[in-house]
């Protein structure tokens, strides 16, 4: 499983609770995924990606490019 970083603790939890192996991914100053990390990697058995919506607990609303 992919898990933003920064991001919720529980994403974590939730991850190795389901004994899978969690990859962190980093997230960007303005809380986007860092698309060219993830890609440069190999995604082959990942299966799920945790999304952290960071800004939304600012009020500035959901990212348009995700």
């Amino acid at each position: 499983m992919l898990i933003p970083n920064p991001g919720y603790p529980t994403y974590r939890s939730v991850t190795e609770l389901l004994e899978c192996h969690p990859m962190d991914y980093n997230l960007l100053e303005n809380g986007e995924p860092d698309w060219e990390e993830i890609e440069s990697r190999d995604l082959s058995k990942v299966k799920i990606m945790w999304v952290n919506y960071r800004i939304c607990r600012r009020g500035l609303g959901e990212v348009k490019s995700l």
